[in-house]
């Protein structure tokens, strides 16, 4: 077993280099989508929360199935094959897409068609070094960057929260979570 995750109600599903399963109780049965290849190397499963599956193959392509049948396939070459010290992280989002980081790498995005983009310092992302994401109930994804600060991530718009250059030295966010209002919170490591 490659990979294993959880959906959105609760059914496990495992990828194995040989096929896409979903556990029924008593025994895995095989759910890899029949308009496709019958056998395929799953490397990462991350449950939507549209009930879809984002499915990352060996192959270098990044799918989108729902029930028994992929809606989206797109090829990641520029973004898989880059060494990192970390993986590629994929956050599905609440339109049917997916984000995707890797560290010192960027940020893309795969739209509900299937459409990769990246986004770097162009699109005024402040750094490529993210230790952490979260994408809250309004679809925002949120970044932390190693000793460059936070940056909040909309549609066609990036508002850095705490400026690099406010940041110490020794200062990195750790993580980003909701306090009990709701608001983000986040957590600085010195």
């Amino acid at each position: 077993i490659n990979d294993i995750a959880r959906d959105q109600e609760g059914r496990i599903w495992v990828g194995t280099p040989r096929e896409l399963a979903r556990w029924d109780g008593g025994q895995f049965v095989n759910m890899t989508p029949t308009n496709g290849d019958p056998v395929i190397n799953v490397q990462r499963i991350v449950a939507a929360p549209d009930r879809g599956l984002w499915v990352l193959g060996a192959s270098g392509a990044l799918s989108k199935c729902v029930g028994r049948e992929w809606t989206v396939n797109t090829r990641l070459d520029d973004v898989l094959w880059k060494p990192s010290q970390r993986p590629l992280e994929i956050l599905p989002d609440s339109q049917g897409g997916a984000w995707l980081t890797k560290y010192g790498f960027g940020l893309w995005h795969v739209d509900a068609s299937g459409v990769l983009r990246q986004i770097g310092a162009e699109q005024g992302l402040p750094s490529t070094l993210f230790e952490c994401s979260h994408q809250d109930r309004e679809g925002n994804l949120w970044l932390g960057f190693s000793g460059s600060g936070l940056a909040c991530v909309r549609p066609r718009v990036f508002n850095t929260v705490r400026p690099m250059e406010k940041l110490s030295d020794r200062e990195q966010l750790a993580s980003q979570s909701r306090d009990r209002f709701d608001q983000p919170a986040f957590l600085l490591r010195r």
